[in-house]
This record gives structure tokens, C-alpha cells and sequence, in this order.
């Protein structure tokens, strides 16, 4: 049992070690000699869990991008009963939270960019990752009209379709222009957007 917990722990520092050097440098410039370095194994370890760069970087998209990303976004409109205020709070609180990793962009955003269009698997991973948030998305705002929170004629799905959308295409702003600016202007926008969806009164 302690070496397949030790086999567990390796591959869970490759993988810590590769979302950082996918954020940074992106998929095509990503070195997996530093990923190996930055996770404390060899060359060799890293391929004998992984095989390759792609079949890494589709590690990283399913067992990295959802809990570290999306369940955190999940779960604010989760804890509260109004899941426009949780929606908010992502929109106002969570970009900042990146500190000086913000002018990075959004990892994820990134390699959809990046590679989407040439490896089918990774984009595989992307879509079921995006159809997650976005199903989670979904039954929140359901939620939220059953309990008045949500005006009844809102259409939950091209909502959450939407907030996906628009938050991932300010983070690839942000990056592109390395503003942060981009953040205060169109997560203000995005809030009005959000208010909006609540019942008139």
C-alpha cells in the first residue's frame, strides 16, 4: 500500500507541477524538462505516468481544471440560496483573487485556445468540463426561480452558457492586453447583466 500511495503523491505533484507550466508558458512552449524539475522527478517518471505531453495536459483538464476552477464557482452558487449573489461574488472577487497570476490568464482558457482545434482528446476533456460547470450553472438558476430568486422567463441554459463565456472571453483579454482593467469593466457589465435577472417587482 505505500507505494501505490507513493505512485498516488507523484503524480499528484506532476500534475500541480504542470497546471503552473501550462498557466505560464501555455501548452506548445510548456517544458516538461521544468515540470519534471518543479514536481521533484525524473524525465522518465513523468512519462511513465503520463506518456506524453497530451495525455498530460488531459490529466491536468479532468482532474485539475474542475476542482480547482469550476467547483469553486459551483460552490458559491451553491452556498447561497440566491445564485445570482454567488454569480457576483465570482464575477467581483474571484479574478483578484489570482494576485499578480491574473495577467496570466485563465489556464483553461488558454489551452481551449491553444489546442481545441488539434487534439481531440484534450478538447474531449474541455467539453465535458464546460458542460459540467454549465449543467451545475443550470440547476442553480432553476433553483433560484423556484424559490424567487429568478425571474420564471429566464432561459437557465443560454445563461450559463453565457457566463461562461463571457468570463472565460475576459480572462483571454486580460491576458492579450495585460489589463487588469479588463476585469473592473466587464465584470461590471457582467454584474448589471446578472441583476437584471432577478423578478421584477
Amino acid at each position: 500500500m505505500p507505494q501505490t500511495r507513493d505512485k498516488e503523491l507523484t503524480r499528484a505533484r506532476i500534475l500541480t507541477a504542470a497546471f503552473g507550466e501550462l498557466h505560464r508558458s501555455g501548452y506548445q512552449a510548456a517544458d516538461l524538462e521544468a515540470v519534471a524539475e518543479a514536481a521533484g522527478v525524473t524525465r522518465g517518471t513523468l512519462y511513465y505516468h503520463f506518456g506524453d505531453k497530451e495525455k498530460l495536459a488531459e490529466a491536468v483538464v479532468r482532474e485539475m481544471a474542475l476542482p480547482l476552477w469550476g467547483n469553486r464557482l459551483l460552490n458559491l452558487v451553491e452556498e447561497h440560496e440566491d445564485p445570482i449573489e454567488g454569480l457576483i461574488i465570482a464575477v467581483r472577487d474571484e479574478p483578484h483573487s489570482l494576485g499578480d497570476d491574473l495577467l496570466l490568464g485563465c489556464p483553461i482558457n488558454t489551452l481551449a485556445q491553444e489546442v481545441s482545434t488539434r487534439s481531440e482528446p484534450i478538447r474531449t476533456e474541455l467539453d465535458r468540463l464546460y458542460t459540467t460547470i454549465q449543467d451545475g450553472l443550470v440547476s442553480a438558476l432553476e433553483r433560484g426561480k423556484t424559490n424567487g430568486f429568478v425571474a420564471s422567463e429566464v432561459e437557465s441554459r443560454g445563461v450559463a452558457l453565457f457566463f461562461v463565456a463571457s468570463t472565460q472571453g475576459m480572462m483571454g483579454m486580460v491576458k492579450a492586453l495585460q489589463s487588469r482593467e479588463v476585469v473592473d469593466v466587464v465584470g461590471r457589465t457582467l454584474i448589471q447583466y446578472l441583476e437584471g435577472l432577478r423578478p421584477q417587482s
